[in-house]
């Protein structure tokens, strides 16, 4: 891909994120990390599982060893040995 096809597609991909703008964004990177954006707070809080507060429902992270690596106003990272990662919505 040249210089002005990545530079395209990149200003494509910030105005689909904006679409997206308030909603929550999970980020889970191998087995060990999930980061919350647009959280809400944390609803429940021990080393086998987390739930996280976010606009449609509630995020649940199942494990082994999880903890709250860091919280902002605006994220959170979980780390620990994670095995499920599952979503309640709202109705």
């Amino acid at each position: 891909m040249d210089k002005h096809a990545s530079r395209h597609w990149i200003e494509g991909w910030k105005t689909n994120a904006e679409k997206f703008s308030g909603d929550s964004i999970i980020e889970i990177s191998s087995d060990n990390r999930v980061l919350v954006e647009g959280h809400l707070g944390i609803c429940q809080y021990e080393s086998s599982i987390v739930s996280v507060l976010v606009k449609t429902g509630c995020i649940t992270i199942s494990g082994e060893k999880l903890y709250l690596d860091k919280m902002t106003s605006e994220y959170l990272i979980i780390r620990g040995r994670i095995t499920t990662v599952s979503i309640d919505r709202r109705r």
